[in-house]
């Protein structure tokens, strides 16, 4: 089993830590059941170039699937590709860093020296990054560095009112009222746990665990109350921003797929193509004129804003290296 700190970032992800091995969706079944979510997609190992990672972190609605797609199915350049459901993998091809990981692979860890890989991290997985990669960040890119390679961290987001709209088309909540019969709750009602949605999933195990983001087809529980989006949550978003190498936008994902290619100094298909997704929920154009239903899409959306505000002073323009680094805040 995994240590307890892992155990409790896959409850942030899970609202649980404690389900039985014998549960697909738990971490630890990969430890004990690798083929379970399929071998990773490989290409022949290159053994004499420069190794590189770009790790991708997976904002969900963020226009992902199509990045993923656009990384995983379409580009040959790298030899091993992890989908989030593989992410722990890669924490085994470090076992110095990550010993809890480094059975993953038993006796055939390949040497991520000859190696190029992509990893997702999204959903669940989402805490392999922020518990685990964050705190042997620097000392991973140094490693890398060190043999000639390049480590890149990549992440996308979205103008928060477009992302609160295709959040709830893709995962409404439900409303069943203390009792068995629920049914799909009206946008209105979920409007008011859409606050800071981005900002609660960059703010870490912590943040989300407290306040949960509203889950699929579930009655969202607020033991704590809604989020109430502080400085002290915008600020532990905006160090895991800092993170990034490149942070792209879903308004010109050109703009980011081009930095992508720099920083990685691998050619890159230049066109993402657009991944659409089967929405469960649809906001109607009379909700959207809804004057009350704007206003409260603006004040659901102003968390996320000024974490994008404050996020953009940081940029560069043309740059690698992470955004902390680069604006001096690490």
């Amino acid at each position: 089993m995994l240590g307890n700190r892992h155990l409790k970032a896959e409850a942030v992800w899970h609202n649980h830590s404690r389900r039985a091995i014998k549960n697909k969706d738990h971490p630890s079944f990969a430890v004990h059941h690798p083929n379970f979510r399929g071998e990773p997609w490989r290409y022949t190992p290159r053994p004499g170039t420069s190794p590189v990672a770009l790790l991708y972190f997976h904002v969900g609605k963020c226009a992902g699937g199509s990045v993923v797609n656009w990384l995983e199915r379409q580009n040959p350049r790298f030899t091993m590709k992890l989908a989030y459901g593989m992410a722990p993998l890669f924490l085994g091809l470090f076992p110095a860093h990550f010993p809890t990981h480094a059975r993953r692979w038993g006796t055939s860890r390949p040497d991520w020296r000859n190696e190029s890989i992509f990893v997702e991290f999204h959903a669940w997985a989402e805490g392999f990054y922020l518990v685990d990669v964050l705190p042997e960040l620097s000392d991973l890119r140094a490693e890398y560095r060190a043999v000639g390679g390049r480590l890149v961290t990549f992440t996308t987001l979205r103008d928060p009112a477009s992302h609160i709209i295709s959040f709830y088309e893709m995962w409404p909540t439900l409303t069943c009222n203390g009792t068995r019969s629920c049914s799909r709750a009206s946008f209105a009602r979920f409007l008011p746990d859409a606050v800071g949605l981005q900002t609660r999933i960059l703010a870490g195990p912590k943040v989300r665990l407290k306040f949960p983001i509203p889950a699929y087809r579930r009655e969202t529980q607020h033991p704590n109350g809604m989020f109430p989006c502080n400085e002290a949550h915008t600020e532990r978003a905006l160090s895991t921003l800092r993170s990034f190498d490149v942070i792209g936008f879903t308004s010109n994902l050109s703009a980011a797929t081009d930095q992508v290619e720099s920083c990685t100094g691998l050619w890159m298909p230049r066109r993402v193509p657009h991944k659409s997704e089967r929405h469960t929920a649809f906001v109607t154009e009379e909700e959207r004129a809804d004057p009350a239903i704007q206003a409260a899409i603006r004040a659901a959306a102003a968390c996320d804003i000024q974490l994008h505000q404050m996020m953009l002073r940081h940029l560069g323009t043309g740059t690698c290296g992470a955004v902390g680094a680069r604006a001096g805040l690490q």
